[in-house]
């Protein structure tokens, strides 16, 4: 292949437009992985790459086809989401049977792995299971260098082994930092910390989730594996300091959870105070490891807001989803974790799920009765997915028969309304974030807001 005359697409699909429902505002966090591949062969190769997200344009198939063949694109990464299977196939056949070099990755690698996906190799080229970021520069150089069928060859080994390419080492990875022009498109859409924060940095400090629970499968992580990678924490702060020279205000930290290795974010939080770095800043976390000494930290670094994994406020069924031993010490963690993060002025958005397997409306009503009891900054209801690969389908038992998908949207709808409608709520809320709602903008994610909240919901769109 020609390198002068080649150009490369970077593209994480969304569901076709037509498709897509009335939904709470996302949180569209930057697709980190594409990220820290564009960096990498723009710096290292000097190759013509564009980074194309539907999460912020969404296009029909077609039409992103002959955008891609008019810009005379030979080379295209898609990554590839369970919920647009459908999409990202016929993407890849059309550019296919186009004479474009095309290559998977994501979560439809990890579903074609446990179950064959019809009409796999007229899609694509070759596909790469595991953790994209490292691996894709280095195919691609391959492809740059040799014949695409030896390529195909050793990638189709690589693929039968089941075994995921990971990050052993992630300071090898570029500061994101450095290819920050096009990082103002992804904001919170929700006020925190008192105001809205208009550019936000995205970073994350460790690849890979050590826990276990029977809910979760590394198909919808950012990261792959137990296997818990860190970067050191001056690399880390070297990303933020890049950030905050550049004028951006907030940082988003993207790990599963921010707080699992307590000894790892101190460091980081000694490195940014002894370089008087200071900003907003989200993180995801678990209720049960939020601490005082962590909480007061993190809050000396700026004001944030944590995504705590709540999950129920029912003993057993935190039981079965395997995110404690005890359920009952699980529900005390969680109060105890908000009225440490209330304590320190750290905002809160607790995410929880109903529909796990076996749960019943007592269950729901625990969780529900919690949710008033802790009464978050935000709340967020999920339905639970039953992923092919999560433990519930690897033979961990069931507590029986589960609520019906039309009943849990019901559900859902009445604890969202109850909760957000609440005159104490609208209130406070107000009283904090009256600012926020001075801008048209602003309005009118609000007015998206409370329209969902009193509508059905698509599940996959219904996160912070």
């Amino acid at each position: 292949m020609d390198v002068a005359k080649t150009r490369i697409a970077l593209i994480r699909l969304d569901s076709d437009p037509d498709k897509l429902k009335e939904s709470l505002p996302r949180h569209i966090e930057l697709p980190l992985d594409l990220e820290y591949i564009r960096i990498q062969l723009q710096e290292f190769s000097h190759i013509e790459t564009s980074l194309i997200d539907q999460f912020k344009r969404p296009q029909k198939v077609t039409d992103l086809f002959n955008e891609l063949i008019h810009a005379k694109i030979s080379i295209v990464v898609l990554k590839g989401q369970s919920f647009c299977k459908e999409e990202t196939l016929t993407l890849g056949r059309l550019l296919r049977s186009a004479g474009v070099t095309t290559i998977v990755t994501g979560q439809l690698v990890a579903h074609h792995l446990n179950d064959t996906i019809s009409c796999w190799k007229e899609s694509f080229d070759i596909a790469l299971y595991g953790e994209p970021e490292l691996e894709v520069p280095s195919l691609i150089g391959k492809i740059l260098s040799f014949p695409l069928d030896i390529i195909k060859s050793e990638y189709e080994g690589y693929l039968k082994t089941r075994k995921p390419f990971l990050i052993e080492q992630p300071d090898k990875l570029p500061l994101l930092s450095q290819g920050h022009s096009h990082l103002q498109d992804y904001i919170f859409p929700y006020p925190f910390a008192k105001g809205l924060s208009q550019r936000f940095g995205y970073i994350l400090t460790a690849w890979g989730c050590p826990y276990t629970c029977h809910h979760c499968t590394d198909i919808v992580r950012k990261t792959v594996s137990t296997k818990y990678r860190k970067r050191s924490p001056s690399h880390i702060a070297d990303e933020i300091q890049g950030y905050l020279e550049k004028g951006y205000d907030s940082i988003s930290f993207e790990d599963d959870t921010l707080f699992c290795d307590k000894n790892h974010l101190k460091a980081l939080i000694k490195e940014c105070l002894e370089r008087e770095l200071h900003f907003k800043w989200v993180a995801f976390g678990r209720p049960d490891e939020i601490t005082e000494e962590l909480a007061s930290s993190m809050r000396q670094v700026g004001p944030g807001i944590v995504r705590l994994g709540v999950e129920s406020g029912s003993p057993r069924i935190i039981e079965s989803l395997n995110k404690a031993k005890r359920g009952e010490v699980w529900v005390k963690k969680v109060r105890e974790a908000h009225r440490i993060l209330k304590n320190h002025d750290i905002d809160q958005a607790a995410l929880i799920m109903i529909g796990s397997p076996g749960e019943t409306e007592e269950d729901i009503a625990a969780t529900h009765t919690l949710m008033k009891e802790i009464n978050p900054t935000y709340l967020m209801v999920h339905i639970f997915e039953a992923y092919p690969e999560v433990g519930f389908n690897k033979g961990k038992p069931l507590l029986g028969k589960s609520l019906s998908k039309e009943r849990l949207i019901k559900i859902q709808k009445e604890i969202n309304s109850n909760f957000y409608f609440r005159v104490p709520y609208l209130w406070s809320h107000l009283r904090q974030y009256w600012r926020y709602y001075l801008s048209f903008s602003s309005l009118s994610r609000a007015f998206k807001i409370f329209k969902s909240l009193l509508s059905s919901q698509n599940p996959k769109d219904q996160y912070l």
